[in-house]
């Protein structure tokens, strides 16, 4: 699934591998490892990534619900 006007990061922290969707800022401590449009491309990398670090990936890419009050 490749779209073109989304990107996707991958950030290594001490803790986790984390993927992300590049919509606004990303405030945390992560070091940024690589960016690009293709998710399927990522997430392989991403995996591989948290596989080889022997870390847990978190994945922030799926919409998250929001509650308005």
């Amino acid at each position: 699934m490749t779209n073109k006007n989304v990107n996707y990061s991958v950030y290594l922290s001490n803790f986790a591998v984390e993927l992300r969707r590049e919509e606004g800022e990303y405030f945390g401590n992560a070091r940024l490892i690589c960016s690009q449009n293709s998710y399927a491309q990522i997430l392989q990398f991403a995996e591989n990534l948290a596989h080889s670090k022997a870390m847990p990936l978190q994945n922030y890419t799926q919409f998250e619900l929001r509650y308005e009050y």
